[in-house]
């Protein structure tokens, strides 16, 4: 089991990384901001990425607990995983959020 975290600023090519990287070696490509876009446009009916921005604190506490469900699902049906995502940009000095908390337990995880 593989287990590659790729992360950092928006528009420095992760995702290209990712895509790249997920199809030479038959990873599974692991979108988290992707999860928690459709979450989100469920349930509060936001219409861009962008958008999630406006949702409060206790919305994005919402969506991330939602998508915790469905990160554990992928990470236990795919051995090898690269996982795409803003995870360490910090929200609050010093304090990692809910959702990069979660990420971190799974890739602890030997499922």
């Amino acid at each position: 089991m593989i287990r590659i975290l790729i992360t950092g600023v928006s528009g420095i090519g992760k995702s290209t990384l990712t895509e790249k990287l997920c199809k030479e070696l038959n990873f599974f490509n692991l979108k988290v901001s992707r999860i928690n876009f459709k979450i989100a446009n469920r349930k509060f009916f936001i219409s861009t990425v962008d958008d999630i921005k406006s949702l409060t604190k206790t919305q994005l506490d919402e969506v991330h607990m939602r998508a915790k469900s469905q990160i554990k699902n992928i990470m236990q049906e795919n051995q090898n995983v690269i996982i795409d995502d803003h995870l360490f940009v910090k929200y609050e000095k010093n304090k990692l959020n809910f959702r990069q908390k979660i990420i971190l337990i799974f890739l602890k995880l030997r499922l």
